[in-house]
């Protein structure tokens, strides 16, 4: 395949492979393709949990919050993320 693509991005591909960072010119098109691929399945994920999200809502399936019980869950939430991890110790006998 021989693809075209405008000097700005023929100057970007270049100076990735004379930093180093890329073997070759096939080699930064293939990581930009590669990324495009992540970003399509991230966005495709994120679409199908808006639609089970909107499913839910359909269905009844959510909690209405007020202020009080939105401070009351941020507050749980905030006493959560400051408890001190846990520490699993490996306690093998017979080493």
């Amino acid at each position: 395949m021989t693809l075209s693509i405008p000097t700005e991005l023929e100057e970007f591909v270049a100076e990735r492979v004379a930093s180093g960072e890329y073997p070759s010119p096939e080699a930064v098109v293939s990581a930009g393709i590669q990324l495009l691929k992540e970003r399509d399945k991230q966005r495709d994920a994120l679409r199908q949990d808006i639609d089970a999200a909107i499913q839910q809502i359909e269905n009844g399936d959510y909690f209405e919050y007020d202020e009080a019980s939105l401070d009351e869950f941020f507050a749980e939430l905030q006493a959560k993320l400051n408890q001190p991890k846990q520490t699993i110790h490996n306690t093998s006998v017979g080493q």
